[in-house]
């Protein structure tokens, strides 16, 4: 009997139909495996606990105060089109373009290799004929470059895919020919040699503009045929107009909010750009410490830090150097103003730094953009930002929400006789909710503002990065080390260096070294009471079991629930608008105040009993945290349609296999979710405060009683705060190189 014939090779076995294959193709997708969209409903649950009471609080906004509903509506739509109208009337300057430069490949040109990543796709320039090339998957990596980033996701465009690669490889080779191995251990930059318009070149294709260039493709729309595109001058007119209503809304408001309220929102003003400011000054820090070993170390302890405890470690050291600054009231408002800005950038500075300091260890890693960094043209700072785009503006939505919603170092920082002429629009809100003389809707529309703000702001800060490709994201932590620096340096560099590390060890941890000192202070001499004191009071410690056991079962609640949901919402098969529209809610809530919705779910937790109890609270958290979860995590699996990746996680494999593939790829980002969720829930406080009662209370809350007597409470409240800040900043530390940095670079950065 004869078989058909049959083919082998690694390891398959291929055999040849024998006959036609009859019958019509018959459409459809690959049948679906496992709960599908049944296991979402958690998430779903969850988020409803969210949209719901923040509908909630709308409401009672427009029904109580209409003025102030529509002042914020005119703001935001202010703010919306002056943006908008900003972006369209400025030039669009790319990286490595000169100012007269235009941007984006022109048709006939030269073939270059556009590289993109995993999860992103590159943006692909128009091109001059109707039909593109198809996308070729190519090796653009130059041997030796160290960087191991593969190159899924690569195509090649614009005319003639010959020679594609060689171009590449030329380019990278002339980057890294001419530097010599202790040069480029120290970040040097390399020599400028004949083949620098080449580099150019490459750098160009693998920066495409962020509009590119405008030729008609046949059968395709263009910007020219658009309705939007209108004349520079009648720009300038409705930029003009746009500036004008913007300040209308913006006086209407304050006049609406009143003097008391207003100026509250002024200060979150301040806040946020103190914020914007610190962002600069940890890019700086970043460059000048890129060559620095373990500098992270001192940096990432104060992220782990609560910021109830750096409020109380800033505020005992106002008791030790404030007099020097006067004893009067304006000296004293001006000290604790000096306080609350140390305290939060204590808190975030190390965070940024340790951000920043990845990404330019990875564009070093990168001979072209290594090239381009420290050979291109404008100022070194200009460069830098536009290298570091991405994680400079995903870390600028983070500061700047953060700055917005500060309250911890606020309430815990300042004496209750200043805090009204120092509060937050957060402090002024709550106070506005604990006045029983106050109807609920009056906080509700007070709340309406700070949500308009941060809305904005991460709208206009997450609006560009789609446009970018994220080539940064590390594959292996190795380049996240820095490198030794060579021995053949001068001595005084060395010392230079050393002086520097050192300040950065000492200013990072000084208000730890403050806790400490604080709480073995004693007339007689050093004493060890206050620890003992604290390690053996009962109520404490069963606060801090109660916090540990609510952390824990948050953290396990918010993996479970997001994981499903950002698995679906990364499938290729998911409808895109429905996608695009859960995507939205998520970013919204991700960032939005507590205060946008914690008064309607506070009502509800007190009608129904529940109040003092840990299910609301655990709830609570679990709701909060779930938005940003499910983004770190979907943006970690994302992969181009079509590619091995997308085959791999949502192709036909058994649900054991799935999740197998999943820790595999996401694994960092579970872990990063996993120890944010933690963190965050053990070091909160103004839920808390609250949810929770007399069965629920976390350690922060009975701290804060302990800090109302600062005077006569002030060994006991640093042993209690250095006891309570063990647990995060020992977790931030252990896992900061293995999931912290490697999830949130490949997770919140797509």
């Amino acid at each position: 009997m004869t078989h058909p014939p049959d083919f082998r090779a690694h390891g398959l076995r291929i055999e040849l139909a024998t006959r036609r294959i009859r019958g019509p193709l018959v459409s459809g997708r690959p049948p679906r495996r496992g709960l599908g969209w049944p296991a979402c409903l958690p998430a779903a649950a969850l988020l409803a606990l969210l949209v719901v009471p923040a509908g909630w609080t709308v409401i009672l906004a427009v029904r109580t105060r209409p003025d102030i509903a529509g002042w914020c509506l005119g703001v935001a739509v202010a703010a919306v089109a002056l943006v908008r109208l900003t972006r369209r009337l400025l030039p669009d300057r790319e990286p490595g373009s000169a100012p007269g430069q235009a941007t984006g490949p022109t048709p006939g040109s030269a073939s270059v290799t556009v590289r993109g990543h995993a999860g992103v796709s590159a943006p692909e320039p128009s091109q001059s004929s109707a039909q593109a090339p198809a996308p070729v998957p190519t090796s653009n990596r130059a041997p030796g470059s160290g960087n191991g980033h593969a190159a899924s996701g690569s195509a090649v465009v614009s005319g003639d895919t010959s020679g594609a690669d060689s171009a590449a490889d030329r380019a990278a080779n002339a980057a890294t020919g001419p530097v010599s191995d202790s040069a480029r251990a120290d970040g040097d930059p390399p020599q400028r040699d004949a083949r620098i318009p080449e580099l150019r070149a490459t750098f160009q294709a693998e920066h495409p503009p962020l509009r590119p260039d405008r030729t008609p493709v046949a059968g395709q729309r263009t910007h020219s045929d658009s309705r939007w595109e209108l004349p520079r001058p009648l720009l300038g007119v409705l930029l003009f107009i746009g500036a004008a209503m913007a300040a209308l809304s913006v006086w209407g408001l304050g006049r609406a909010l009143g003097p008391g309220s207003g100026w509250s929102y002024l200060r979150t003003l301040v806040w946020v750009v103190f914020a914007l400011v610190l962002l600069v000054g940890a890019l700086l820090l970043a460059w000048f410490s890129r060559s620095a070993r373990w500098l992270w170390l001192p940096l990432i302890v104060p992220f782990g830090v609560s910021a109830f405890v750096s409020g109380v470690a800033f505020r005992l050291s106002f008791q030790y150097i404030g007099p020097l600054w006067g004893t009067g009231v304006t000296a004293y408002r001006w000290w604790f103003v000096f306080l609350l800005g140390s305290a939060f950038l204590w808190t975030w500075l190390g965070f940024l730094t340790c951000l920043f300091r990845a990404g330019i260890a990875a564009i070093q890693a990168d001979p072209v953009r290594g090239w381009y960094l420290h050979n291109g043209e404008g100022w070194l700072l200009w460069r830098l930002f536009l290298l570091l785009r991405p994680i400079v503006l995903v870390a600028g939505l983070i500061v700047a929400v953060a700055a917005a919603r500060v309250f911890d170092v606020v309430l815990i920082g300042v004496p209750g006789a200043m805090q009204y002429q120092l509060d937050s629009a957060t402090v002024h809100w709550w106070r506005l909710v604990t006045d029983p003389d106050l109807p609920a809707g009056q906080a509700a529309a007070y709340s309406l503002p700070l949500a308009v703000l941060v809305g904005v702001l991460a709208w206009v800060l997450q609006t560009g990065l789609r446009r970018y490709p994220i080539w940064m994201l590390p594959t292996t932590i190795d380049h996240l080390y820095t490198r030794r620096s060579p021995r053949f340096q001068l001595s005084a560099v060395r010392l230079v260096r050393a002086i520097g590390i050192g300040a950065v060890w000492t200013l990072a941890l000084l208000p730890v070294a403050v806790l400490g000192y604080a709480a073995v202070r004693n007339p007689q001499g050093p004493a060890i009471a206050a620890f003992s004191g604290t390690w053996g009071d009962r109520a404490l410690m069963r606060s801090l079991l109660a916090t540990g056991l609510v952390a824990a079962l948050v953290t396990f609640v918010v993996i479970v629930a997001a994981a499903p949901l950002a698995y679906r919402l990364a499938a290729p098969r998911t409808a895109p608008v429905f996608a695009r529209a859960v995507v939205i809610v998520l970013v919204v809530f991700a960032v939005l105040p507590v205060q946008s919705y914690m008064g309607p779910l506070d009502a509800l937790i007190d009608d129904y009993g529940l109040s003092g109890t840990r299910i609301p609270l655990i709830l609570v958290h679990a709701a909060a945290g779930l938005p940003i979860a499910i983004l770190i995590l979907r943006g970690a699996i994302l992969a181009p349609p079509g590619s091995s990746a997308t085959d791999a996680l949502h192709g036909l494999a058994a649900p054991g296999a799935v999740a197998g593939r999943l820790l595999v790829s996401a694994g960092p980002s579970l872990g990063a979710v996993a120890v944010l969720e933690f963190v965050q829930v053990w070091n909160d406080f103004v839920i808390g405060l609250l949810v929770s009662g007399a069965g629920a209370s976390p350690w922060s809350l009975l701290l804060w009683g302990e800090a109302r007597q600062f005077g006569e409470n002030t060994a006991q409240l640093a042993a209690g705060s250095l006891l309570a800040a063990v647990v995060p900043v020992t977790l931030v530390l252990l896992t900061w190189r293995r999931w912290l940095l490697p999830g949130l670079t490949g997770g919140v950065l797509r």
